[in-house]
């Protein structure tokens, strides 16, 4: 009795779908001015704070609030090759917030790229 309740047991826990804990939380996006073409992790700007953001992966959105009136803005999400998967636009205000469903994305690292009037803003984030 106790063995076919160990195997039971046993095989819950190999049954149960894995997460990382990473997978569970929210976390800021640090987007970065300048060229979004450079490599993963550009030099940092220098210039004024326009957009913040952070990415939940329980709910599966990305959230941005631009923190000025920039006009109309595009964001995209692309992949390491330069895939577009996602392009949204808003019309900014200031503390306009954006929410973007990213639940569709298939694993593999990203980047949101924020084009404004003010230059563009990108951030990077990995689903896995």
């Amino acid at each position: 009795m106790k063995i076919k309740l160990m195997i039971l047991m046993l095989g819950l826990f190999f049954a149960a779908p894995v997460m990382t804990y990473a997978q569970y939380t929210d976390e800021d996006l640090e987007y970065q001015g300048g060229n979004s073409d450079d490599e993963e992790f550009g030099p940092v700007s220098l210039d004024p704070e326009v957009v913040s953001g952070s990415i939940s992966y329980a709910e599966g959105k990305i959230t941005n609030t631009f923190l000025c009136n920039l006009g109309t803005v595009n964001v995209w999400i692309v992949d390491e090759k330069g895939l577009l998967y996602i392009s949204e636009e808003i019309n900014t205000t200031e503390q306009a917030v954006q929410e973007i469903d990213i639940k569709e994305l298939p694993a593999q690292k990203y980047k949101i790229v924020c084009f404004t009037p003010e230059g563009k803003y990108y951030a990077t984030f990995e689903i896995k």
